[in-house]
């Protein structure tokens, strides 16, 4: 299995066997011919998207934790730390990666 679960689940409990794709570089994108929603090449797509998304993520996560609010007390009034938190940012430093939105 190259990612998400190994199978998919229909509405009406059908359960079949699904290898997704991670991203574009599996040989079975360039192969697709046929295509329809949940095909191979628009799951790739989306997967290697949505690793993107989480690393995008993540790196802004590192820099409002490690370059603004590094060593900042609660409340602090700094050009930084009201920025992030007037942008809505500062929940970022406290979500663990495996629970990013994407």
């Amino acid at each position: 299995m190259r990612g998400g679960l190994g199978y998919v689940v229909f509405r009406d409990g059908t359960r079949i066997e699904f290898d997704q794709p991670l991203n574009t570089l599996d040989p079975r994108y360039d192969r697709c011919t046929t295509h329809h929603v949940g095909c191979i090449c628009r799951e790739a797509e989306w997967s290697e998207e949505a690793r993107e998304y989480r690393l995008e993520w993540e790196n802004v996560r590192k820099l409002i934790a490690g370059d603004i609010l590094a060593g900042h007390p609660d409340g602090c009034m700094c050009t930084g730390c009201r920025l992030v938190r007037e942008i809505g940012l500062s929940h970022l430093i406290r979500i663990p990666q495996e629970e990013m939105p994407f």
